[in-house]
């Protein structure tokens, strides 16, 4: 068994992904280009071979700098899944070996890059908490999150009876107040960005995203992604931008005026995100993580089921000096908040 750099291309990349069974949007090819297409990122792409030359596993680390302080590593910087995909039909023993091949020469290249820390984000249901082992030995810590998946059923005629009682009736209300959801109709950027940063204000936070990477993912094709633009009375009011990998559907950026919640443009657009997915034969919709108990009881009434993942963290450096880095790269208000939730929690402790 061995691990390469570099050294697998985009077609049998994608190609391994697609006969993996838990395979999405963030592992793909396309995904590292972006990554890589904006703020100075370094995409590192590793494959890890048997004896034969066959792939057994795939896994991106993204080197994001911090400026003045050093780098990053994670393998999603999303805070959403990513982690290395494994070959379905290893069992438990396999998994761990290949994990542990990928952790020594992960290690050995961030060490090389002087990364301040590293973060797998891991959705893997083949794997028990006995496969993480190889990591733990290694230095990583494990946590256990929460992401909101709905199951499509296969009869579209049933999805309506897969949400709960409030979503269906704001559906219903939504279409019966003159609200229209248009799917991958081309609309003005700048209108859409405008409305995604109303709504992360509103939520009490900054776009993740600039306008130039939002633009850059609408110019993928319809197979990778999918627009939903809800209007009334011809005016755009919401849209939802999605993403498309191997029959899973990702919710990945939306906005909203809220001067118009009446017409329900949130439950308009993720009804027919989750009819549309269907009708494309897609397995599964994440919806993402509960960031709010209002946004987990939106998702759970679209018939989303929360899902554990696992995130596993190694920091190479002193805890303060990786809270100092990553505060800065927030924003002074930011830096303050975490230097004061850390002393409270007492975490300034060397790692």
């Amino acid at each position: 068994m061995h691990v390469l750099l570099g050294q697998v291309d985009r077609e049998a990349w994608n190609g391994f992904l697609r006969q993996q069974s838990y395979s999405h949007f963030w592992h793909s090819w396309e995904w590292g280009e972006f990554l890589a297409s904006f703020k100075q990122r370094e995409i590192l792409r590793f494959s890890v071979h048997d004896k034969g030359g066959d792939v057994l596993g795939l896994s991106t680390v993204c080197i994001e700098p911090l400026p003045h302080f050093g780098k990053r590593g994670d393998s999603i910087p999303v805070w959403h899944l990513g982690g290395p995909v494994l070959q379905d039909s290893l069992d438990h023993e396999a998994r761990k070996a290949v994990c542990q091949q990928l952790i020594n020469v992960v290690d050995r290249e961030l060490r090389e890059r002087r990364a301040l820390d590293m973060t797998f984000r891991v959705w893997d249901p083949f794997s028990d908490h006995t496969c993480f082992e190889p990591w733990l030995k290694a230095g990583y810590r494990m946590r256990e999150r929460c992401t909101w998946m709905c199951t499509i059923p296969e009869d579209e005629s049933q999805l309506m009876k897969t949400f709960a009682g409030n979503f269906r009736s704001r559906v219903k209300q939504g279409y019966r107040r003159g609200g229209v959801v248009e799917i991958n109709i081309t609309a003005d950027i700048r209108e859409l960005y405008e409305l995604h940063k109303m709504s992360m204000v509103h939520g009490g936070t900054d776009p993740r995203y600039s306008l130039d990477e939002v633009s850059y993912a609408l110019n993928w094709n319809n197979d990778l992604r999918d627009i939903y633009l809800c209007r009334h009375e011809g005016r755009l009011i919401g849209f939802l931008l999605s993403l498309k990998f191997n029959r899973v559907t990702l919710a990945w950026l939306s906005g909203m005026n809220r001067s118009h919640s009446e017409i329900r443009p949130m439950n308009l657009m993720f009804h027919e995100l989750i009819r549309n997915s269907a009708r494309q034969k897609m397995r599964t919709v994440d919806l993402g993580g509960g960031v709010t108990k209002g946004a987990t009881h939106f998702k759970e009434g679209a018939g989303a089921k929360p899902t554990s993942t696992f995130n596993l963290s190694k920091v190479y450096c002193s805890r303060p000096y990786l809270m100092l880095a990553r505060g800065c790269a927030a924003g002074p208000e930011k830096l303050v908040r975490k230097a004061v939730f850390a002393l409270l929690e007492g975490r300034f402790g060397h790692g």
